[in-house]
């Protein structure tokens, strides 16, 4: 993908702009207050999501998109989680004929930021909220809380500006013989996720990355690389998702996470 000047910072500022009141603010991130005081033992991964391919043929992207939740769920494990596999989800939920109710409840096509939150101008909560919690209420569910993710945006092509001039949560790294100067070869790679509380349908945690990657030559292990340390970034050190993990002194039940009252 050859991103131009103007229609790479187009790009960008139309996917900062997914979010409410455009680009001059993002979500807040890290761990929501009212559950500060939660414990999470074990996180029931969602299958991770996209609002289109980016001009890759289904093929191409469908391996990609395992890659991100594949990352994911190895850092969730190594942070001391215990994870259930998104086909192991699928398949808990159609022994107990609730799959379809699910797939089409929690159906997440925009940006990961409107979702699972309250609606204060509403009545009945959103889809996705009320599809949780009537399924909670069936005590259908494998853990209390999902992780859903999406690839908000992924390309590998020649980037032509620094991110730090359109978005504040840009990261780059580059191998030694990548170009200093821009216009540079790059892969891009643009995530969230949030951690849900499956009682309330609603966010507990929330964060997101945005990564470049430069190197004189771009190739499947660049890449790989660079969705590696973008996960790392929204999942590992900082971003405030080890604060749920429930530590060893936490009481035993069968619950998976202690939520707030």
């Amino acid at each position: 993908m050859l991103r131009t000047p103007h229609l790479g910072l187009i790009a960008a500022c139309l996917l900062l702009c997914t979010l409410p009141a455009g680009c001059a603010s993002t979500p807040d991130v890290g761990v929501r207050d009212d559950y500060r005081s939660a414990r999470v033992r074990s996180v029931a991964v969602v299958p991770f999501y996209a609002s289109g391919t980016f001009g890759m043929p289904t093929a191409h992207f469908e391996p990609l998109r395992m890659a991100y939740q594949a990352q994911a769920m190895a850092w969730l494990e190594d942070m001391g989680f215990e994870v259930i596999a998104p086909d192991a989800l699928e398949n808990h939920l159609r022994e107990r004929e609730l799959w379809e109710i699910f797939d089409e409840g929690v159906a997440l096509h925009g940006s990961l930021h409107r979702y699972f939150e309250p609606v204060d101008d509403q009545t009945e909560p959103r889809v996705e909220v009320l599809t949780l919690r009537t399924i909670n209420e069936q005590d259908a569910l494998p853990a209390d809380t999902l992780l859903v993710g999406q690839i908000v945006y992924h390309s590998r092509g020649i980037c032509r500006q620094s991110p730090s001039s359109f978005t504040r949560y840009a990261r780059t790294s580059s191998t030694a013989d990548a170009p200093t100067e821009f216009p540079r070869p790059c892969v891009i790679s643009h995530f969230q996720a949030k951690l849900i509380d499956t009682r309330t349908g609603h966010t507990m945690w929330f964060n997101r990355m945005y990564r470049e990657f430069y190197s004189r030559q771009l190739n499947e292990d660049i890449t790989q690389r660079n969705i590696a340390r973008t996960i790392a970034d929204t999942l590992g050190d900082g971003s405030g998702l080890t604060e749920l993990l429930a530590d060893d002194t936490a009481p035993t039940s069968e619950a998976s996470a202690v939520r707030p009252d």
